[in-house]
């Protein structure tokens, strides 16, 4: 079993939802296909619910591991009916985390799906600590949208703060030593 066979086979799904798949769609192949299409019909809901929205904040950050591709994530979100909502808008793969070259990415990622406008519906923009300060992200949004407010994600600033408060403590000793011995 590799890490993207399914946890539950296929027919116990059937049995748990009543759908009969017969046996041509019980494979991975057929899975992948099936997924996409779930994806793609939430991803065009998504930017038709958005297309009548007049004000949007978004938040991106960046994943990355040995074996895969820089990608870049986006978030947005908006009010239906004076409720916040959040909506996974897409991710792309990115050549490098550098400012420029995500936010090349985010505005491809908009204009992709038809939101040429993002620019002028724009109040908020949400990214870990590296994104806002220095030259990040928000400087180069700031010179085209002056009145963009940018917030730091919290989970980011608390594992900052964490990090700091516990530098030289017996506990970071103790985790150091831990990860660091064979």
């Amino acid at each position: 079993m590799n890490k993207y066979s399914p946890t539950l086979p296929p027919s116990t799904l059937k049995e748990r939802h009543g759908v009969y798949l017969g046996s041509t769609y019980i494979n991975q192949t057929q899975a992948r296909t099936f997924t996409k299409f779930l994806a793609d019909d939430i991803r065009q809901d998504t930017i038709s619910r958005l297309s009548s929205v007049r004000y949007i904040s978004f938040l991106t950050d960046g994943s990355n591991g040995r074996s895969v591709k820089e990608k870049d994530l986006v978030y947005i979100k908006n009010l239906v009916d004076n409720f916040p909502e959040m909506s996974f808008y897409g991710f792309q793969d990115v050549e490098d985390a550098s400012a420029y070259v995500v936010l090349d990415c985010i505005n491809t990622m908009f204009i992709e799906r038809g939101n040429t406008e993002w620019k002028t519906n724009l109040i908020g923009f949400g990214a870990d600590g590296a994104a806002i300060r220095n030259e990040g992200i928000l400087a180069k949004l700031n010179h085209a949208m002056p009145w963009l407010m940018g917030i730091s994600c919290v989970a980011h600033r608390l594992e900052l703060a964490a990090k700091v408060a516990f530098r030289d403590s017996y506990f970071a000793t103790k985790v150091r030593v831990l990860f660091t011995s064979r």
